[in-house]
């Protein structure tokens, strides 16, 4: 059976309201850039999960398994273990208003190497964030550091 031009027309702009219907679900409503949900969302539960769940303290003193338990670890956190100097216990990793100042970045962003004042960076082993995860992560921090 053929159909009209209207018809077809008309299927042709009703065929994706299914898809706007979804799209209005929350999880796919993205967060707003430079916040902590963002940061999490778009970068810590992903990108740096696999790492840094909980699991094994030994591995890494960094919990990112939920939203909550990232931001606990991450703001009013202090650098300490072996193999850091001395200088180091009084490094915060975030310092809110202050990229230049966290040793998150420093150690993440080769960038910030150079502008960190402070103990010696930790050169992260796996630096495959994107160039929009590092702008969400200094913009979060810059705006305050805040936990929405």
């Amino acid at each position: 059976m053929k159909r009209s031009p209207f018809s077809r027309h008309l299927l042709h702009w009703l065929r994706p309201l299914p898809l706007l219907a979804f799209a209005a679900c929350g999880d796919l409503i993205p967060a707003t850039p430079g916040t902590f949900s963002d940061v999490y969302k778009n970068t810590l539960s992903g990108t740096c999960l696999g790492c840094h769940d909980g699991s094994d303290p030994e591995k890494s003193a960094l919990d990112f398994s939920t939203q909550e338990q990232a931001y606990a670890t991450l703001v009013g956190t202090y650098v300490t273990g072996d193999g850091f100097s001395s200088a180091c216990g009084s490094q915060a990793l975030v310092v809110a208003g202050s990229p230049q100042s966290s040793y998150l970045m420093a150690t993440l962003f080769p960038d910030y190497q150079s502008s960190y004042t402070g103990c010696d960076a930790y050169a992260h082993e796996t630096t495959s964030l994107t160039t929009g995860q590092q702008t969400s992560i200094s913009d979060w921090i810059t705006n305050g550091a805040a936990n929405d």
